[in-house]
Parts: structure tokens; C-alpha cells; sequence
């Protein structure tokens, strides 16, 4: 997952004071479409850089880059708020970089589900659908970041009982979905009921249980999914919407798979995109939501995302529906136009358009 593919790298020059020394530490993200920007090939083309704190902001213009071996370098002034980049080629064309998982406090696997490529070459656009764990432990610098991210619907896919136990503060500017709220089905005692008395966990009975719970997932949460299909069609141009559930990669990696796909991404590049929450979750905020259970560890299981798992929640979907375009309209109730509409809504036109 680490593997660093051909085309462009961007590294940003930041000042930190933390490093006790004044040269820029350099950050650097990998141009492989999965883990901060995209391909861009010949980076040497670039003509001209910009940079803001969301995608549609005022540009404020990088006086200070150039291509490499490496890829594009940018160097920015200290204290730079550039969560989205927009470069310009010599030919006039521009091409939106922002990344992948945005750093915070205490949300540890918030991520854009921007960039991503479809099958028909069009690109997801930045910063307008966010998927998350939850926000309960969110900072108060936490929570000014989630209102600067323009967010109008937060879909809170997490049970009654988890929303108790954990509930999700205010987050300014944005509405919170009940209709996104999920069914009490396998919840955290549920769960516990599966470990040994001294909280052991059986890998291969916990890979069993969990691919059943995967494989019912688009029948359980059908209700909750279409909620959250509606609520990204009503939002607008300039606004966002956010989904979660507790660990940001189960319910909430499902319901991501389903958006993406709806929008043309192919399906390998959703199962990537899935596993990627093994490596931003560590599990701390899952284990505050069990309250100690399985003796103060969280079990590997719980924090797995295996793309087996996706897989059989998408092969159930195909069993069941004969396939995932079916299962949008006859179970998530979405109509073409709806689904034509969502894409307009999120894709960048075509390069030709």
C-alpha cells in the first residue's frame, strides 16, 4: 500500500518549529491516486500553481516551485492554509490536487473522497464528500476545521446505543440526519459475546462473523444508504457532506464503496480506497467507544479492513440484486436522473466538454 507510483510528487516546504531547527521540513505526498494526490504526468508542464484552504476558494498563487526527478516542489509561506492545490498546464488545462486524509486532533480517519478517477476518465471533485470515524472525541480546533470544510449534512451511520455512549458534538453550519441513524444490530456487547472469557479473539471465527455482517450490510442499511444519497443531491454547489460511523471503515466503508461506484469509479480502485483505513485507524477511538471490553485491547479483527470484506458485500449485492446499479434503483429507490444528477453534481467535466 506504500508503493509509490510514476507521476507526480508534491512536496511541501513547511516550516516546524517542533523539528528544533529552521530549515522547512518537507511533506510530501505520493502521486498514486490513493493516498494524497494524483497522477499527473510531466510535471514540467506546469505552468503555474495556487493554493487554498478548500477547493472553490479565493487561489492565492505559489511564488516558489519547480519540477524534479522527484516531481513538482512547491515551497509555501509559513503558516500556509493549503489544504487544495490548483495547478495550470501550458496548455491552458488545470487539475485540482488535494489530500487524501486530512489531519486532526482527534479524527484520525477523516478522508476526501476527492480525486478519484472514473472509468470514463472524469474526476470526483475534491472536498465535497468526507467519510470519517467519529467525531465524538473531536477538539475544539477539531470542530473549527470540520465547519471551515463547508459541511451541510453530517449522516451519522452509528447505532442508538453508540450515539449514547459517544454522541456527536455540534459541528457549526451543519445539520445532523436522523434518517442516517442506524439499526441496534451488532453493537459493541453483541461483539463481546463473540470473545473468550479473558477477551481473546479467534481470528478466523471473527473473519467469519465479520464477512456475514459485511454480506447483510446493503440489506440492513438500505435505508440509511438511500438517506445518504439524498442528502448529497440536496447539497449545494459550495457545501459538503460528511458520513461516519464509530471506526470509519465498516458501515461507512460500505456506504463510500457505493457512492464511489454509483459515480464511475472502477471497483479495484474502491477496494483500495477501503483498505486505506488500516492504515490511518489505529483503533484509540474505537476502544473508548467499548468501554474496556476485550480486556482494555482492541482486537485485530475490529480493526482490519481486508478487501474481502467489501468484496463480499458487493458479491452479496450481485447475488441478491444481479448488480450494484440494480441495487441503487430497485432498493436505494434512486432514479437515472438522480444518479445522472449525482454525477454532474460531483464529477469534473470532461476534459472534452
Amino acid at each position: 500500500m506504500n508503493k509509490m507510483i510514476p507521476g507526480l510528487v508534491l512536496a511541501v516546504t513547511l516550516t516546524t518549529p517542533a523539528l528544533g531547527r529552521s530549515e522547512p521540513a518537507a511533506v510530501v505526498w505520493a502521486a498514486d491516486t490513493v493516498d494524497g494526490v494524483l497522477t499527473l504526468p510531466e510535471p514540467q508542464r506546469i505552468t503555474g500553481v495556487s493554493y487554498g484552504a478548500m477547493p472553490d476558494d479565493q487561489q492565492r498563487p505559489v511564488e516558489a516551485f519547480s519540477s524534479s526527478a522527484a516531481g513538482l516542489l512547491i515551497r509555501l509561506p509559513e503558516g500556509a492554509d493549503a489544504g487544495y492545490f490548483r495547478v495550470t498546464f501550458e496548455d491552458g488545462s488545470e487539475q485540482v490536487i488535494g489530500q487524501r486524509r486530512l489531519a486532526f486532533d482527534n479524527i484520525e480517519n477523516l478522508r476526501d473522497l476527492g480525486g478519484y478517477r472514473t472509468e470514463d476518465g472524469r474526476q470526483v471533485r475534491w472536498g465535497k464528500l468526507f467519510r470519517a470515524n467519529e467525531l465524538a472525541g473531536a477538539s475544539t480546533s477539531d470542530r473549527q476545521r470540520l465547519a471551515a470544510l463547508r459541511i451541510a449534512t453530517i449522516c451519522d451511520l452509528r447505532t442508538g446505543m453508540e450515539r449514547d455512549r459517544r454522541p456527536t458534538p455540534d459541528i457549526a453550519g451543519a445539520r445532523s440526519d436522523a434518517g442516517c441513524h442506524g439499526p441496534d444490530v451488532f453493537d459493541s456487547d453483541t461483539l463481546q459475546q463473540l470473545a473468550g472469557e479473558d477477551g481473546s479473539v479467534d481470528a478466523i471465527e471473527w473473519e467469519v462473523v465479520f464477512t456475514d455482517f459485511f454480506r447483510q450490510l446493503p440489506t440492513r442499511y438500505a435505508s440509511q444508504f438511500g438517506t445518504l444519497f439524498r442528502d448529497v443531491l440536496a447539497t449545494g454547489d459550495d457545501q459538503a457532506v460528511l458520513f461516519h460511523c464509530t471506526a470509519g471503515k465498516d458501515r461507512t466503508g460500505v456506504a463510500s464503496a457505493l457512492l464511489l461506484l454509483a459515480l464511475g469509479v472502477p471497483e479495484q480502485t474502491v477496494l483500495v480506497d477501503f483498505q486505506l483505513s488500516e492504515r490511518y485507524f489505529t483503533g484509540k477511538t474505537l476502544q473508548e467507544s467499548l468501554d474496556g471490553r476485550f480486556g482494555g485491547e482492541v482486537p485485530r479483527a475490529l480493526i482490519a479492513a481486508s478487501p474481502s470484506y467489501l468484496q463480499a458485500a458487493l458479491d452479496g449485492i450481485r447475488a441478491d440484486h444481479g448488480s450494484v446499479d440494480n441495487y441503487l434503483t430497485s432498493v436505494l429507490g434512486l432514479s437515472a436522473e438522480e444518479i445522472a444528477r449525482l454525477r454532474r453534481q460531483l464529477l469534473e467535466p470532461a476534459a472534452d466538454a
